[in-house]
């Protein structure tokens, strides 16, 4: 690569991801649907694509599979955030999950993106011949993320129906 120059397919994905971002996310969804986290997960998700491209000059699986695994950990990363924050993003009027669902279904939604995103690591075995280190790294750290998020959000680390100790929201109820 001659002057700091990508190749192609690193440029066209690059150019994709922020249309994808300021059209598609920013200005369509955010303001527009609860699932907006995911939408803009998609987007944070282009640079590991970009910089599979702009080393390989090409795409596989694997670089798929690590975009799968990072679009599956968003949601649990930012709804325990937005749940601390739910009043701040209905005054902005974004209809984030946590401001239109109850906390429940929240929950849920943590619980259920957790478990993909597990089991999308693992899918990094086969498809990018990891190693057994690997594999039983991915499968001790996702069993405590696992376990983590299913105590924080059923209430059973301190025995309530609030969140607990995830500190995520102390104002509003699991059920």
């Amino acid at each position: 690569m001659d002057g700091g120059l990508v190749n192609a397919p690193a440029a066209w994905l690059a150019l994709l991801a922020i249309a994808f971002y300021v059209l598609v996310y920013t200005l369509l969804l955010k303001r527009r649907t609860p699932q907006n986290i995911v939408w803009g997960g998609a987007a944070g998700c282009m640079p590991v694509l970009i910089g599979w491209s702009a080393v390989t000059g090409s795409l596989s699986w694997v670089p798929f599979v690590l975009f799968a695994v990072i679009f599956f950990w968003t949601p649990p990363h930012y709804w325990p955030l937005s749940l601390r924050f739910v009043d701040d993003y209905a005054a902005a009027g974004v209809p984030m999950l946590p401001v239109v669902a109850s906390p429940l279904k929240v929950a849920r939604q943590i619980v259920a993106y957790s478990w993909v995103m597990v089991a999308t690591s693992l899918v990094l075995v086969p498809v990018a011949s990891m190693t057994i280190v690997y594999a039983a790294a991915a499968l001790v750290l996702g069993a405590g993320f696992l376990i983590e998020h299913t105590d924080c959000f059923s209430g059973r680390a301190q025995g309530q129906t609030t969140f607990g100790r995830c500190g995520c929201s102390t104002a509003r109820s699991a059920t």
